[in-house]
């Protein structure tokens, strides 16, 4: 299953009004028992993740998407999927950027943690939620000149290359490392999207299936 990734900058207090029928995270960690989606087993985790009456479920509004159309770039594609607020935002779409990648670029930056949650959505919009960029990584973004970008480039690629983020418990290849080409084609839009920030706004991640 495909994760799109797309960060945004907006006022704090517009982002509940962008995304209706979302949930902001409960105050505090809750243990919960859920399904292990790889192995089907029970397991126990802590999370913020806000519960979900079923009656609460029918009454959630879905965000507003536009038409999906595989026609044409895929840049169009992804923009035209977007809901109608992110898309007057400064924003910036991206695929398959999530926590792991973030916390490894974070590393790279001297930046951790890097995400925290915003917002969460009703379970029938399968498990999208919104995450807040830490204003510390936007401002290490934007005081990244050429020299120091390059740098943070093969910075990042080194880390998603160690062995916590392609092998698995038992030592097995799980993913392939970077290269400071494939950082770099990452962090600079994220670094041009950092810089377009207004007074006040903050960065925020949309993650959707």
């Amino acid at each position: 299953m495909a994760l799109y990734s797309t960060f945004f900058f907006c006022q704090p207090e517009q982002l509940a009004r962008g995304f209706p029928g979302w949930r902001p995270p409960l105050p505090k960690p809750v243990r919960r028992q859920v399904n292990n989606p790889f192995t089907g087993e029970i397991m126990t985790i802590e999370t913020r993740a806000p519960e979900w009456p079923e009656e609460e479920e029918d009454q959630a509004q879905p965000l507003e998407y536009g038409v999906v159309a595989m026609k044409g770039r895929y840049e169009d594609y992804l923009e035209d999927r977007l809901p109608e607020f992110v898309r007057t935002q400064p924003h910036w779409c991206s695929k398959g950027l999530m926590n792991i990648e973030l916390d490894a670029l974070g590393e790279a930056l001297n930046v951790k943690p890097v995400v925290e949650d915003a917002l969460f959505a009703p379970p029938s919009a399968g498990g999208a939620h919104v995450w807040q960029i830490r204003s510390e990584l936007v401002a290490a973004l934007v005081a990244l000149d050429d020299r120091r970008l390059k740098a943070s480039a093969e910075g990042w690629a080194q880390v998603m290359s160690g062995p916590e983020y392609t092998q698995n418990s038992e030592g097995e290849t799980i993913a392939d490392g970077w290269e400071a080409g494939d950082a770099l084609q990452i962090l600079k839009p994220l670094v041009k999207l950092a810089r377009q920030a207004a007074a006040g706004q903050l960065m925020y991640l949309l993650i959707e299936p």
